[in-house]
């Protein structure tokens, strides 16, 4: 919104040609900026602030699904039951790991 008004002052200093296409491209930022306000105070309004976050949380995720879990127990147990799970050979077994696991340097075996 600043910018517009910055861009119409200086069509006011230039000559007319010029100053009618600052005028119409400073009052169309103008009005962008004001849309923009309004729609941010609109979301503002509508979900609030978001929370802060204070320190870490660790969670566990299936490896099939991506769910999160707050226990390894928890998350161990919906491995064992879910429905993304696909094929695995074996009850028990494992998705393979595909890529370098985190922690694993390149060129070595995880």
């Amino acid at each position: 919104a600043a910018l517009g008004l910055v861009v119409m002052l200086v069509a006011l200093l230039v000559p007319a040609t010029l100053s009618r296409l600052l005028l119409v491209g400073g009052g169309l930022l103008l009005l962008v900026g004001v849309l923009q306000l309004l729609m941010f105070g609109f979301m503002l309004k509508q979900w609030g602030w978001r929370e802060q976050m204070t320190g870490t949380r660790t969670v566990w995720a299936c490896q099939f699904c991506g769910a999160q879990f707050p226990t390894y127990e928890a998350a161990a147990q919906h491995e064992q039951v879910c429905p993304q799970r696909g094929n695995v050979q074996a009850p028990g077994a494992v998705a393979t790991v595909i890529g370098v696991p985190v922690g694993t340097p390149v060129g070595t075996r995880a």
